[in-house]
C-alpha cells in the first residue's frame, strides 16, 4: 500500500495521524522507507505543523513532533500562510512544544 496516498485529495495517512497526534500510527508509518513526511494538506501544512496544532495532551503533542523530527520531516516549511511548525508553537504559547522542534527554532524558514 501506498503511506503517500491522499484520502479524498486532502489528507494522506501520516497527515491525519500528525493531526490527530495519533503516536501509534506515527511509529507505524515512519517504519516506511515510501513515506513522505514532508507532504501537504490543501493548506500547504505539513504533518510537523499539524502536530504543533493538533489538540492531545501535551506529552502525545511532544513525542508526536520528536518522531516526525527523527525521521527528518522538515520543520523549516511553511505553509500558506507563512508559518512554520515554530511560529504556531510560539502563536500557542507552548514552550514545550517549542522545546521538542529544538533548534531548528532559530533557523529561517523555508517555502
Amino acid at each position: 500500500a501506498d503511506p503517500n496516498l491522499k484520502m479524498g485529495g486532502i489528507y494522506s495517512p501520516v497527515l491525519i495521524a500528525a493531526r490527530k497526534c495519533d503516536v501509534d500510527m506515527l511509529k507505524i508509518l515512519t517504519s516506511s522507507s515510501k513515506l513522505d513526511l514532508n507532504v501537504r494538506d490543501d493548506r500547504n501544512n505539513t504533518p510537523v505543523i499539524l502536530a504543533v496544532s493538533c489538540e492531545a495532551p501535551l506529552e502525545r503533542k511532544k513525542t508526536s513532533i520528536q518522531l516526525l523530527i527523527a525521521h527528518h520531516a522538515d520543520v523549516l516549511s511553511t505553509n500558506a500562510a507563512g508559518e512554520t511548525a515554530c511560529s504556531v508553537a510560539r502563536q500557542q504559547k507552548q514552550p514545550t512544544v517549542t522545546e521538542a522542534l529544538g533548534n531548528a527554532c532559530d533557523t529561517k524558514p523555508r517555502e
